[in-house]
């Protein structure tokens, strides 16, 4: 293994630079997914204890034994929630797997300088692939929120336009070189 940041300058500084902004902005998408997730699980597991008839310090108790879970563990437990459906699950655990890839194995190239601007393309290719699955599973937990904190549908208007919105804006628009 090699420098990340060589002496020699890259091929394509300009591409380079787009990759690297796109997978940021799909870095915080990420992030923001696995924040949804594990707040729905909070609020699934608080109702479902004040529910059964804990009291609220019981409650509260029981919301902060769950608060460390990792991103597959706290899917696992939404799933078990009632109204999840197996599609539901599917959404969530493809997207769940796409956020493992922008976060660990997006840019996993040994060197930036000795990237070519081909294999940039590819990774921005692979990186739209997960990005658009990504937006469907923030959309899916964004609509969750939504509904359990204003206790109204979600506007259909944002769901349906979600992730063409994200792709835009992860992607804009370089020309004809991406």
């Amino acid at each position: 293994m090699s420098w990340t940041i060589g002496l020699i300058p890259p091929e394509d500084p300009a591409l380079l630079d787009y990759f690297f902004l796109a997978l940021g902005k799909a870095l915080c998408i990420a992030n923001s997914f696995e924040a949804k997730c594990k707040y729905m699980l909070r609020m699934i597991t608080l109702t479902d204890a004040l529910e059964s008839g804990s009291d609220i310090d019981a409650a509260r108790e029981l919301v902060k034994t769950i608060a460390d879970k990792m991103l597959g563990s706290t899917i696992q437990l939404v799933a078990n929630a009632p109204e999840v459906k197996s599609s539901d699950l599917e959404v969530l655990r493809n997207a769940k797997d796409s956020r493992n890839y922008v976060a660990h194995r997006g840019a996993d190239f040994e060197s930036i300088y000795d990237v070519s601007p081909d294999m940039i393309r590819e990774y921005i290719t692979r990186l739209r692939e997960h990005v658009r699955t990504l937006a469907e599973g923030d959309n899916f937990v964004s609509k969750w929120c939504y509904e359990f904190c204003e206790r109204e549908p979600a506007p259909l208007t944002i769901q349906e336009q979600y992730a063409a919105i994200v792709l835009e804006w992860v992607f804009p628009s370089y020309g004809s070189a991406v």
